[in-house]
């Protein structure tokens, strides 16, 4: 697995010569999805205490929900990355098999795995510290209004911001892992490998820092 990381170019030139497996990415898929789902416990936990004044065990329930949503998450991302890259590739007349660009996208992910295991220490430190009261009442413009200002506590605008950073610095790793592994198994040019790849994670880098501002009241 550090080959992917230190060697993707010696990496990918081996898995080119084989046929694609899924086994490897899936297990960094799991690995990702198991820190992912820690991460969205502690976040349900907490969105579930400022709920729990509508009913009795809201707290548990939001957090197992968001834990599983959270775990799912990622293999769904998977999935949607592995169609995106097969689109992209198509268009610029490469080749490979579907199970070829899950493979790649799988084992591009692998620095997200890191970011994983980070974000959730980060989760674990921060979100037990943020104090938040049950929303009291119904109304819609007191619920948001609590809302924004659970979003401008300072300690969540730091943990924010700091898993934005995170996110951004492993998907550009996860991004040119990727690229590489195009180049080498996809019959593309290391251009057309950067536009297969950059192009979409432009796209979701600027959704999500669209995302993050809206949300701590930068927009």
């Amino acid at each position: 697995m550090l080959q992917i990381l230190l060697s993707p170019k010696q990496f990918f030139e081996l898995c080119a010569g084989s046929e694609p497996s899924l086994k490897k990415p899936a297990v960094i898929i799991l690995l990702i999805s198991i820190f992912t789902g820690f991460s969205g416990y502690l976040v349900g936990e907490i969105t579930g205490r400022m709920l729990s004044g509508f009913m009795e065990g809201l707290q548990l329930i939001t957090a197992i929900s968001t834990s599983i949503t959270s775990f799912l998450a990622v293999w769904i991302m998977w999935l949607v990355a592995a169609v995106v890259l097969m689109i992209m590739v198509k268009i610029l007349k490469g080749t490979g098999s579907f199970k070829r660009y899950a493979e790649i996208a799988g084992y591009g992910m692998l620095p997200q795995l890191i970011g994983a295991i980070i974000s959730t220490g980060l989760a674990w430190w921060y979100l037990p510290k943020i104090q938040v009261s049950p929303i009291k009442g119904t109304d819609p413009i007191q619920i948001q209004a609590h809302m924004t200002d659970f979003m401008k506590n300072p300690l969540m605008q730091e943990y924010t911001i700091l898993s934005t950073i995170l996110s951004i610095i492993f998907l550009l790793w996860a991004a040119n892992i990727a690229a590489i592994g195009v180049e080498k198994c996809c019959g593309l040019s290391a251009k057309q490998s950067i536009i297969a790849v950059g192009l979409p994670v432009a796209l979701y880098f600027i959704y999500s820092l669209y995302t993050v501002s809206t949300l701590i009241g930068w927009l």
